[in-house]
């Protein structure tokens, strides 16, 4: 859910109270003299978490009376930012960042414009025991130094482009099931910035042959189907990471790939053997979104269209099946 939010007093009390209740007791101070104090913009909920864009309005500085059971990603898109936690004093310029936790002063300057994520500290400690396979790991700490914007430009765009998206409210209409956006953006933060887990989560995840052959037993069992690495792995009893590797491993290609590969070749088989079918029912059968769709992916493979291949009606020699029987891969017990 994404609302506007803004608050500006002539009075810095009344801003002190806004914030305090809107987040947690706070003490604010004036860093000059200005006819108003407080800031305008964005504030997106997703989860629990919450992404804000926002502009401040006259220099203030904000000073938790308690700790914040959160930890906040920060760039800084114009002016300063100045953050002073319990491992670092920083004073964040135009086009840098940074992620800190229990925050015991942050100075805002007037105009400055800063993209914020706050994540409570217990959802990134299970996204992080998922991460982990299960293993609770260290309780999690990222590095507290200043960062340019410019080398982590995909996740900073990401969080950018979701302000006004529909993405939001997607993922909010999704009754009785965890917020799936909330996961993928916790679980980048983990993954993109250093943090005293890196080293455990470089390493290769493990996992028995025995769930990588249950996850393609259930893709040849239902190949018109496009089934999600997260069902895959809730079927094989393993985290979708751990999956996801062996799997790629194991076949050559990931999940997706390997998905879209066995559909073309139950297409290539059926478009041979049986001629009264139209290429377009065929493709439909198979879970295509549409013909063109259809024609698009078999040619990227085979090299032909469906009704060229079904012309030139060669099964051998210049077209070749892919082989994408799960029994010819080596997969033991």
């Amino acid at each position: 859910m994404q609302i506007k939010a803004g608050y500006s007093f002539r009075n810095i009390a009344r801003l002190e109270e806004q914030i305090s209740s809107a987040y947690s007791p706070v003490e604010i101070t004036k860093l000059g003299d200005y006819d108003s104090f407080g800031f305008t913009g964005t504030v997106s909920l997703i989860g629990s978490a919450r992404l804000e864009l926002t502009r401040t309005v006259g220099s203030y500085g904000i000073r938790p009376k308690e700790p914040l059971e959160a930890t906040t990603f920060v760039t800084v898109l114009n002016n300063h930012v100045g953050v002073q936690s319990r491992h670092a004093d920083l004073r964040l310029g135009k086009g840098t960042g940074s992620v800190y936790h229990y925050p015991v002063d942050v100075k805002l300057s007037d105009g400055s414009e800063q993209l914020s994520l706050i994540v409570p500290n217990h959802v990134l400690q299970r996204r992080l025991c998922h991460l982990l396979d299960g293993r609770a790991g260290r309780p999690l700490q990222f590095d507290s130094a200043a960062f340019p914007v410019d080398a982590f430009r995909t996740f900073v765009s990401a969080l950018e482009g979701l302000h006004g998206s529909s993405i939001l409210q997607l993922a909010e209409n999704l009754p009785g099931q965890s917020n799936g956006l909330e996961d993928l953006i916790v679980d980048s933060l983990i993954l993109n910035f250093p943090n005293n887990n890196t080293d455990l989560l470089s390493k290769t995840p493990q996992i028995s042959p025995r769930q990588v052959k249950r996850a393609l037993e259930l893709i040849h069992s239902s190949p018109h189907r496009h089934i999600s690495p997260v069902t895959l792995a809730q079927v094989s009893g393993v985290s979708t990471r751990a999956l996801q590797y062996a799997f790629k491993k194991t076949t050559g290609r990931t999940i997706s790939e390997y998905q879209t590969a066995l559909r073309i070749e139950l297409a290539c088989t059926e478009i041979l053997r049986s001629a009264e079918r139209s290429i377009e029912e065929i493709g439909r059968s198979l879970g295509f979104s549409s013909p063109s769709n259809f024609s698009q992916v078999f040619k990227k493979i085979y090299g032909v269209s469906p009704n060229k291949f079904r012309q030139l009606h060669l099964w051998s020699g210049r077209v070749k099946p892919l082989g994408m029987s799960w029994e010819s891969h080596a997969i033991g017990e």
